[in-house]
This record gives C-alpha cells, structure tokens and sequence, in this order.
C-alpha cells in the first residue's frame, strides 16, 4: 500500500486538524481552570478588603473610646487640681490673716 501525494496531503491535514482539535479542547479545559482560580483569587482578595475593613472601623471606635477616655480623665484631673488651688489658697488667706503680713522688700510691717 502506496500514499499518493494527494492522500499524504490529505492525511497531514488530518493529522494537523485533529492535533488543532486536541489543542483547542486542551486550551478550552486549561482556560476554564483558569478562569475558576481567577474567580476564587478574586472572591478571596475581596473577602481580605472587607476583613481590613471591619479591622479598621473596629480599631477607629477602640481609639475614639480612648481618646474620649483621656479627655474625661483630663476634666477630671484639671477639676481636682481646681479645687486644690482653691484650698490652697483659702489655707493662704487663713495663714496671712492669723500672722503679719510679709512685704515683698522682705521686711515685716509695722
């Protein structure tokens, strides 16, 4: 059995036809594979956003709690120090009422 050159033709085309068939239906598979990692790559990255987003607007609010925790801290300290200077200065009045008076030149009136 002899090939012609028409059927030797004939069948490299075939060959090459089916080798394309091949390729494609390989290509086809390789794609779709793809294409699901891209689709779970994607699902996974937007999951890890809105995880860092709950992270951040969770950590704002902690702040903002401890900042609002300093500033009534403050309030409460500068209003202790106010009632300190208060009677601090009520017990120098008393003091500077129960002796002489001191002048600033140092010497004592009278």
């Amino acid at each position: 059995m002899t090939l012609a050159d028409g059927n030797l033709v004939e069948l490299v085309i075939a060959v090459i036809g089916g080798l394309a068939a091949v390729g494609l239906t390989v290509l086809k598979f390789a794609l779709s594979g793809l294409e699901r990692q891209h689709a779970a790559t994607r699902k996974l990255i937007e999951e890890r956003f809105q995880w860092a987003e709950t992270q951040r607007q969770e950590a704002r609010g902690h702040w903002e709690q401890l900042f609002q925790e300093l500033k009534a801290d403050d309030d409460e300290l500068s209003r202790r120090v106010g009632q300190i200077e208060t009677r601090v200065t009520a017990i120098e009045i008393h003091l500077t009422r129960r002796r002489r008076p001191i002048y600033p030149t140092g010497g004592e009136g009278g």
